[in-house]
């Protein structure tokens, strides 16, 4: 068998290396051109990612918009077993709850929304009305409180 019978036979082979080659650089080279300069320096993403998704308002209320209005309950919830449960576990995020009642607070003459008695979770042994009127879940988006 010559050198030249063996290029020959084999061409397919070389061809198809060359290619692989050429398809593994080329996609180290846009790995790295796609890749975020900040990606792995805090974990397997963006460190840019932290800052962004901070910047964004929270869906959900911290205890003290609640305690705005209610602190008589955060009074009752402070020596008892339930103050690690956060009003949102049980009464939902309220959003529109705290909405009216801003906009009440501001406008002269106006009434507060009604207290909410719902209870979403009858599992913790909170005493609740629980055959209060349910309004169905806020749908999961921002949305001002001022």
């Amino acid at each position: 068998m010559s050198r030249g019978s063996l290029l020959k036979d084999t061409a397919h082979l070389w061809m198809l290396g060359s290619a692989l080659v050429v398809g593994g650089l080329g996609f180290i080279v846009l790995r790295g051109w796609m890749t975020p300069a900040s990606y792995g320096e805090k974990g397997p993403y963006r460190a840019e990612a932290l800052q962004q998704i901070a910047a964004r308002p929270s869906v959900v209320p911290a205890d003290s918009v609640c305690l705005e209005c209610h602190s008589k309950v955060g009074e009752e919830r402070a020596e008892s077993l339930h103050k690690v449960v956060r009003c949102w576990h049980c009464h939902g995020l309220g959003t529109e709850h705290v909405r009216e009642a801003r906009l009440a607070a501001k406008t002269a003459g106006a009434k507060p929304p009604a207290e909410s008695t719902i209870c979403n979770s009858t599992s913790t042994g909170i005493p609740c009305d629980c055959s209060a009127s349910f309004s169905p879940p806020v749908e999961r988006r921002t949305l001002p409180l001022t």
